[in-house]
């Protein structure tokens, strides 16, 4: 399992337990860099949280909590998919 499928799951209690863990195991950079890791498709934690559909939200607006938890932890905005769209 890739790292970004545990952010697919929207729980916020979970997503900052993770980046807590890792940034005082491993500092506040490794955890950066997990969060930024990205898939063959070039998807990172962020991307997968930003798919989360209102079926997967455990209580109203958790998904809006994990997109905040991402970005406050490093999360990069502007890391690019390898999804091209054609218009």
């Amino acid at each position: 399992m890739h790292t970004n499928e545990f952010f697919r799951g929207c729980n916020s209690d979970v997503v900052k337990q993770l980046i807590d863990f890792v940034t005082a195991r491993k500092g506040a950079d490794v955890a950066t860099q997990y969060l930024n890791a990205v898939n063959d498709a070039g998807e990172s934690a962020l991307h997968y949280a930003a798919k989360v559909t209102k079926t997967e939200v455990r209580t109203p607006l958790e998904d809006r909590e994990v997109i905040r938890l991402l970005l406050e932890s490093g999360a990069d905005s502007s890391i690019i998919t390898k999804q091209v769209d054609t218009f």
